[in-house]
């Protein structure tokens, strides 16, 4: 049997082992594909009602607007990412009644603070990776959270793994933010481990990578369609092989994640694994490599939604192959996405990744020939010498159709094999931000409003920024 047999084989031997969860609510596959999808952002940008700012608590909220997960009817909590005097922080928020647009950050109406910002992991995100791994603070990101019932469930990981010690994600605790005591030990999504080979070597690991950035609901009717009321991902951060090339989505039961099981039964319905695009599997993008067997999967898509691929007379691509296909006219995903939520709204077949991402030619680390490096463009004159980038950066949403979903639950699709049926560059409402980040998106159930956490530090005309708390921009979806 080949590798590629063997990955095939692992894959759909987790989706046949863990796709067997039911719920009792929801409907039927022939009821949802009635909804209709969400066909262009212009539709979304219909219903904007306004903005308002996360309080900054004496700064600490500052660079938050990480893991949105609605608390209450009109209340949310949030997160930051980095630490904070050595610990993690996570408040509440109540969201004001008097929402409105506004052409400055400060024009945006304030929230006020229903539980202030707490220190919430208490020292367990050591065990994201095993003993032997010692990690500190400073080694981990807090990404996402989920309210369950009395519970606030958080996952995070190890900021830059390039050992790939993660081996679990995600945690659990006492909503009341002042309890001490209450978190979790680390629970891992899935059962065992996964083996594959990644930039030349073999890999063996739990892929904590695929859950450790976020987490979201399933609308109420899809769920006994999907077997699952919740999902979690993973993209975009340090060190790419550990995640998902492109949007992801791990589904779960919550009632079984509150339980704080060692392992939570889970199921991969949408990822680009780093293997399969190795393999030459149809994937979302093609950005490191010249070698594309199965690149020209995605180019239907890509022409559709106006990113013109060059070509001959005859019609045939003009492909450079000592370049990355994104170095010569970019791709649906290049390594540059950040993308840390999902957004599903209510009676629709529409699933939204709303993130930033670079559109330009793609570079990794320092480039000085690019009109773009970052060295070269920053007014305050920083520079940055890691990582992926492929500037100029925008905001950019990847919609997908949930039938696919369903699909590849039934076994009737791969993970990787799902497209998105439109990908858009959009802007948002409201001064331009000194970098380009969309720290969350969701859809709050009860009203079928979005909420887009902008990270906010507006420049000013002198060149300099003013450092502010996120903006949170709200739609009404249709």
């Amino acid at each position: 049997m080949d590798r590629t047999q063997t990955v095939r084989r692992s894959i759909c031997a987790l989706v046949l082992l863990l796709g067997v969860v039911a719920h009792s609510s929801g409907q039927t596959t022939d009821e949802v594909s009635k909804y209709p999808r969400i066909e262009k952002w212009a539709d979304v940008a219909a219903g904007y009602v306004g903005c308002f700012r996360v309080p900054s608590a004496n700064g600490v909220l500052n660079y938050s607007g990480y893991g949105l997960t609605m608390s209450g009817p009109n209340a949310m909590f949030l997160t930051k990412e980095s630490v904070v005097n050595g610990g993690f922080v996570a408040a509440e928020i109540e969201i004001p009644a008097d929402i409105y647009p506004s052409p400055t950050t400060a024009g945006c109406v304030a929230a006020s603070l229903l539980q202030e910002p707490t220190e919430v992991w208490e020292g367990k995100f050591t065990q994201i990776a095993d003993p032997s791994a010692k990690l500190f603070a400073g080694h981990v990101n807090l990404w996402g959270l989920l309210a369950i019932d009395n519970q606030l469930c958080m996952v995070g990981g190890v900021n830059y793994d390039a050992s790939n010690s993660g081996k679990r994600s995600a945690f659990c605790r006492s909503r009341n933010l002042a309890a001490r005591g209450t978190v979790s030990n680390g629970i891992h999504f899935g059962t065992g481990t996964y083996s594959y080979v990644a930039q030349g070597r073999p890999i063996t690991d739990e892929k904590a990578g695929y859950t450790f950035g976020y987490m979201g609901w399933i609308p109420q009717e899809w769920r006994a369609t999907l077997g699952a009321d919740a999902c979690a991902g993973g993209t975009g951060k340090n060190i790419t092989f550990r995640q998902s090339q492109g949007p992801s989505l791990t589904c779960f039961r919550s009632a079984e994640l509150i339980k704080r099981p060692a392992d939570v039964p889970a199921q991969f319905l949408l990822n680009y694994p780093y293997e399969q695009r190795e393999m030459g599997e149809r994937m979302l993008g093609w950005w490191q490599s010249s070698a594309l067997p199965a690149a020209t999967a995605w180019f239907p898509v890509y022409e559709a939604n106006g990113f013109t691929p060059k070509k001959n007379p005859n019609g045939t691509l003009v492909i450079d192959k000592t370049k990355p296909l994104s170095m010569q006219y970019g791709s649906l995903w290049n390594g540059t996405g950040r993308i840390n939520s999902f957004a599903w709204p209510n009676k629709s077949r529409t699933i939204m990744f709303i993130a930033n991402m670079g559109i330009g030619e793609w570079c990794y680390k320092d480039c000085p020939t690019h009109p773009f490096n970052p060295t070269t463009t920053r007014p305050d004159g920083t520079t940055v010498i890691g990582g992926h980038h492929a500037g100029p950066d925008t905001y950019r949403v990847w919609f997908y159709d949930a039938l696919d979903l369903v699909k590849v639950r039934n076994g009737e699709m791969r993970p990787w094999e799902v497209m998105p049926y439109r990908v858009e560059n959009i802007t948002l409402p409201g001064p331009k931000q000194r970098s380009f980040n969309i720290r969350s998106a969701i859809v709050d159930a009860r009203t079928n409003r979005l909420y887009v956490a902008q990270f906010s530090d507006t420049w000013t005309e002198g060149g300099a920024y003013v450092d502010a708390p996120p903006v949170i921009h709200v739609y009404q979806l249709p």
